[in-house]
Protein backbone atom coordinates (compact mmCIF):
# COMPACT_ATOMS: atom_id res chain seq x y z
CA UNK A 1 0.00 0.00 0.00
CA UNK A 2 1.09 3.54 -0.35
CA UNK A 3 0.06 5.25 2.46
CA UNK A 4 -2.17 7.41 1.29
CA UNK A 5 -5.57 6.89 -0.64
CA UNK A 6 -5.43 7.21 -4.59
CA UNK A 7 -1.64 7.13 -4.59
CA UNK A 8 -0.87 4.14 -5.94
CA UNK A 9 2.63 2.40 -5.83
CA UNK A 10 5.75 2.88 -7.57
CA UNK A 11 8.13 -0.31 -8.35
CA UNK A 12 10.97 1.71 -9.87
CA UNK A 13 13.24 4.89 -9.94
CA UNK A 14 16.11 5.57 -13.03
CA UNK A 15 17.91 8.58 -13.56
CA UNK A 16 18.76 9.95 -16.89
CA UNK A 17 23.05 9.98 -16.49
CA UNK A 18 23.91 13.26 -16.58
CA UNK A 19 20.34 15.62 -16.63
CA UNK A 20 19.31 15.59 -13.02
CA UNK A 21 15.34 17.01 -14.30
CA UNK A 22 15.16 13.46 -16.02
CA UNK A 23 13.90 10.19 -14.92
CA UNK A 24 11.88 7.48 -15.46
CA UNK A 25 9.47 5.60 -12.36
CA UNK A 26 7.79 1.99 -13.44
CA UNK A 27 4.58 1.59 -12.03
CA UNK A 28 3.26 -2.25 -11.04
CA UNK A 29 -0.01 -1.73 -13.17
CA UNK A 30 0.40 1.90 -14.67
CA UNK A 31 3.49 1.19 -17.11
CA UNK A 32 6.33 3.26 -17.51
CA UNK A 33 6.42 7.23 -17.07
CA UNK A 34 9.15 9.83 -18.05
CA UNK A 35 9.73 13.50 -16.90
CA UNK A 36 12.19 15.78 -18.08
CA UNK A 37 11.40 18.49 -15.54
CA UNK A 38 12.12 17.29 -12.30
CA UNK A 39 8.87 15.74 -11.81
CA UNK A 40 6.26 18.72 -12.31
CA UNK A 41 4.96 17.20 -15.52
CA UNK A 42 4.65 13.44 -16.80
CA UNK A 43 4.26 11.41 -19.53
CA UNK A 44 3.58 7.84 -20.05
CA UNK A 45 5.52 5.60 -22.45
CA UNK A 46 4.12 2.14 -22.59
CA UNK A 47 0.55 2.84 -23.29
CA UNK A 48 0.00 0.96 -26.00
CA UNK A 49 2.03 -2.80 -24.13
CA UNK A 50 0.26 -5.62 -23.41
CA UNK A 51 1.42 -5.76 -19.80
CA UNK A 52 1.63 -2.20 -17.61
CA UNK A 53 3.23 -3.64 -14.68
CA UNK A 54 6.97 -2.41 -14.49
CA UNK A 55 9.46 -3.64 -12.10
CA UNK A 56 12.70 -2.61 -13.01
CA UNK A 57 14.17 0.25 -15.87
CA UNK A 58 18.28 -0.08 -17.32
CA UNK A 59 19.58 2.31 -19.15
CA UNK A 60 21.78 1.52 -22.15
CA UNK A 61 25.12 2.36 -21.17
CA UNK A 62 25.44 4.05 -24.05
CA UNK A 63 22.07 5.79 -23.60
CA UNK A 64 22.99 9.64 -24.33
CA UNK A 65 23.47 8.61 -28.21
CA UNK A 66 21.88 5.60 -28.73
CA UNK A 67 18.26 6.17 -27.09
CA UNK A 68 18.27 2.28 -25.70
CA UNK A 69 16.58 1.58 -22.96
CA UNK A 70 14.85 -1.81 -21.43
CA UNK A 71 11.79 -2.25 -18.93
CA UNK A 72 11.18 -5.36 -16.76
CA UNK A 73 7.44 -6.38 -16.86
CA UNK A 74 5.38 -7.62 -14.15
CA UNK A 75 4.47 -6.68 -10.49
CA UNK A 76 7.64 -7.29 -8.27
CA UNK A 77 5.82 -5.80 -4.94
CA UNK A 78 2.93 -7.14 -4.39
CA UNK A 79 -0.61 -5.72 -4.70
CA UNK A 80 -4.28 -5.58 -4.38
CA UNK A 81 -5.39 -8.23 -6.26
CA UNK A 82 -5.31 -10.97 -4.00
CA UNK A 83 -7.07 -8.86 -0.91
CA UNK A 84 -9.96 -8.16 -4.22
CA UNK A 85 -9.90 -11.72 -4.47
CA UNK A 86 -8.24 -11.73 -7.75
CA UNK A 87 -6.79 -14.86 -7.05
CA UNK A 88 -3.05 -13.58 -7.63
CA UNK A 89 -0.44 -11.62 -4.96
CA UNK A 90 0.44 -9.04 -7.82
CA UNK A 91 -1.04 -6.58 -9.97
CA UNK A 92 0.49 -8.07 -13.13
CA UNK A 93 2.28 -10.72 -14.48
CA UNK A 94 5.06 -10.01 -16.97
CA UNK A 95 6.19 -10.79 -20.37
CA UNK A 96 9.51 -10.56 -20.27
CA UNK A 97 12.22 -7.98 -20.74
CA UNK A 98 11.02 -5.19 -23.39
CA UNK A 99 13.68 -2.97 -25.35
CA UNK A 100 13.22 -0.04 -26.42
CA UNK A 101 15.64 2.00 -29.22
CA UNK A 102 14.02 5.24 -29.73
CA UNK A 103 13.52 6.98 -26.24
CA UNK A 104 10.68 4.61 -24.96
CA UNK A 105 8.31 5.59 -28.38
CA UNK A 106 8.28 1.84 -29.35
CA UNK A 107 8.98 -1.31 -27.57
CA UNK A 108 9.90 -4.60 -28.92
CA UNK A 109 10.54 -7.88 -27.22
CA UNK A 110 13.99 -9.51 -26.22
CA UNK A 111 15.20 -13.17 -25.61
CA UNK A 112 13.52 -13.03 -22.57
CA UNK A 113 9.83 -13.54 -23.12
CA UNK A 114 6.82 -15.32 -21.33
CA UNK A 115 2.91 -15.37 -21.32
CA UNK A 116 1.03 -13.48 -18.50
CA UNK A 117 -0.18 -17.57 -17.93
CA UNK A 118 3.26 -18.38 -16.75
CA UNK A 119 3.04 -15.48 -14.05
CA UNK A 120 6.63 -14.44 -14.41
CA UNK A 121 7.79 -11.07 -12.81
CA UNK A 122 11.72 -9.44 -14.24
CA UNK A 123 12.41 -7.66 -10.83
CA UNK A 124 15.79 -6.18 -11.90
CA UNK A 125 18.03 -5.72 -14.99
CA UNK A 126 21.51 -4.79 -14.62
CA UNK A 127 23.91 -4.11 -17.93
CA UNK A 128 27.73 -4.19 -17.17
CA UNK A 129 29.03 -0.82 -17.94
CA UNK A 130 32.07 -1.53 -19.46
CA UNK A 131 30.64 -4.28 -21.86
CA UNK A 132 27.07 -4.06 -23.04
CA UNK A 133 26.37 -6.70 -24.17
CA UNK A 134 26.21 -8.32 -21.12
CA UNK A 135 22.94 -8.34 -18.87
CA UNK A 136 21.50 -9.96 -15.44
CA UNK A 137 18.29 -10.44 -14.76
CA UNK A 138 17.05 -11.25 -11.69
CA UNK A 139 13.27 -12.93 -11.98
CA UNK A 140 10.90 -14.50 -10.34
CA UNK A 141 12.16 -18.19 -11.69
CA UNK A 142 16.12 -17.59 -11.28
CA UNK A 143 18.58 -15.17 -12.52
CA UNK A 144 19.33 -14.96 -16.68
CA UNK A 145 22.32 -13.52 -18.21
CA UNK A 146 22.63 -12.71 -22.19
CA UNK A 147 26.08 -12.38 -23.59
CA UNK A 148 24.33 -10.71 -26.66
CA UNK A 149 22.54 -7.86 -25.30
CA UNK A 150 19.33 -9.23 -24.49
CA UNK A 151 19.59 -11.29 -27.79
CA UNK A 152 18.86 -14.21 -26.07
CA UNK A 153 19.10 -15.06 -22.21
CA UNK A 154 20.02 -18.05 -20.39
CA UNK A 155 18.72 -19.62 -16.68
CA UNK A 156 21.70 -19.91 -14.64
CA UNK A 157 20.21 -20.26 -10.83
CA UNK A 158 17.63 -22.61 -9.36
CA UNK A 159 14.19 -21.60 -10.02
CA UNK A 160 14.27 -19.26 -7.12
CA UNK A 161 12.65 -15.68 -7.00
CA UNK A 162 15.54 -13.37 -6.98
CA UNK A 163 14.08 -9.05 -6.25
CA UNK A 164 17.48 -7.56 -6.19
CA UNK A 165 20.26 -7.25 -7.26
CA UNK A 166 23.76 -5.03 -7.61
CA UNK A 167 27.19 -5.15 -8.88
CA UNK A 168 30.45 -4.73 -6.97
CA UNK A 169 31.05 -1.29 -7.14
CA UNK A 170 34.23 -0.75 -9.89
CA UNK A 171 34.37 -4.54 -10.50
CA UNK A 172 31.60 -5.80 -12.63
CA UNK A 173 32.48 -9.14 -12.82
CA UNK A 174 31.45 -9.49 -8.97
CA UNK A 175 27.52 -9.44 -8.12
CA UNK A 176 25.39 -10.18 -5.40
CA UNK A 177 21.78 -11.12 -5.79
CA UNK A 178 19.13 -11.46 -3.06
CA UNK A 179 15.66 -13.53 -3.09
CA UNK A 180 12.34 -13.41 -1.55
CA UNK A 181 10.27 -15.98 0.14
CA UNK A 182 7.90 -16.99 2.85
CA UNK A 183 9.95 -18.82 4.51
CA UNK A 184 14.23 -18.73 4.14
CA UNK A 185 15.08 -15.84 2.21
CA UNK A 186 18.87 -15.76 0.84
CA UNK A 187 22.10 -13.69 -0.62
CA UNK A 188 23.98 -15.54 -4.25
CA UNK A 189 27.39 -14.26 -5.03
CA UNK A 190 28.88 -14.56 -8.36
CA UNK A 191 32.61 -13.57 -9.23
CA UNK A 192 32.33 -14.55 -13.29
CA UNK A 193 29.89 -12.19 -14.15
CA UNK A 194 26.99 -13.97 -14.15
CA UNK A 195 27.52 -17.53 -14.93
CA UNK A 196 27.72 -19.73 -11.74
CA UNK A 197 26.24 -18.37 -8.34
CA UNK A 198 26.69 -18.97 -4.72
CA UNK A 199 25.17 -19.11 -1.49
CA UNK A 200 26.49 -16.49 0.97
CA UNK A 201 23.77 -16.11 3.85
CA UNK A 202 20.62 -17.41 4.25
CA UNK A 203 17.52 -15.58 6.79
CA UNK A 204 14.72 -17.01 7.80
CA UNK A 205 12.13 -14.10 6.65
CA UNK A 206 9.95 -13.15 3.94
CA UNK A 207 12.74 -10.64 1.54
CA UNK A 208 15.90 -9.42 1.33
CA UNK A 209 17.46 -5.97 0.02
CA UNK A 210 20.88 -5.27 -0.92
CA UNK A 211 23.06 -1.77 -1.01
CA UNK A 212 26.61 -1.34 -2.09
CA UNK A 213 28.53 2.23 -1.76
CA UNK A 214 31.45 2.97 -4.19
CA UNK A 215 33.41 4.52 -1.12
CA UNK A 216 34.17 1.33 0.04
CA UNK A 217 33.91 -1.48 -2.41
CA UNK A 218 34.31 -4.61 0.03
CA UNK A 219 31.31 -3.44 1.99
CA UNK A 220 27.67 -4.76 1.34
CA UNK A 221 24.65 -4.07 3.31
CA UNK A 222 21.54 -6.39 3.51
CA UNK A 223 17.88 -5.29 4.60
CA UNK A 224 16.17 -8.55 5.73
CA UNK A 225 12.49 -8.71 6.37
CA UNK A 226 10.81 -11.49 8.49
CA UNK A 227 7.96 -13.81 8.00
CA UNK A 228 5.65 -10.86 9.62
CA UNK A 229 7.13 -8.30 7.15
CA UNK A 230 8.86 -6.49 9.45
CA UNK A 231 12.34 -5.90 10.22
CA UNK A 232 14.52 -9.24 10.73
CA UNK A 233 17.50 -7.20 10.67
CA UNK A 234 20.43 -5.78 9.16
CA UNK A 235 23.47 -7.66 7.91
CA UNK A 236 27.13 -6.41 6.96
CA UNK A 237 30.03 -7.78 4.88
CA UNK A 238 33.09 -6.40 4.66
CA UNK A 239 34.59 -9.14 2.50
CA UNK A 240 32.80 -8.68 -0.73
CA UNK A 241 29.93 -10.49 0.19
CA UNK A 242 31.94 -13.64 0.67
CA UNK A 243 30.57 -13.68 4.62
CA UNK A 244 28.07 -11.32 6.55
CA UNK A 245 27.47 -10.75 10.25
CA UNK A 246 24.14 -9.39 11.35
CA UNK A 247 24.49 -5.76 13.00
CA UNK A 248 21.06 -5.37 13.98
CA UNK A 249 18.55 -7.16 15.25
CA UNK A 250 15.01 -6.57 14.32
CA UNK A 251 14.11 -7.88 18.23
CA UNK A 252 16.24 -4.74 18.82
CA UNK A 253 14.40 -1.93 20.66
CA UNK A 254 16.75 1.05 20.66
CA UNK A 255 19.72 1.37 17.88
Amino acid sequence: YSGYSGTGRLNCVTFHPSDISTFWVGSPSGGLWKTTNGGVNWFALTDDNDVLGVSTIALHPNYATNQTLFIGTGDRDGGSIWTLGGGQSNDNNGIGILKSTDDGNSWSSTGLTFTTNQRVSVNEILIDPNNASIMIAATSQGIYKSSDGGVSLTLKTSSLEFVDMDFKPGSFSTIYASTSSWSDSKIYKSTDKGDNWSEVLSVTGRRIQLAVSSNNASVVYALAANDTRGLEGVYKSTNSGSTFSKIFSGTNTTG
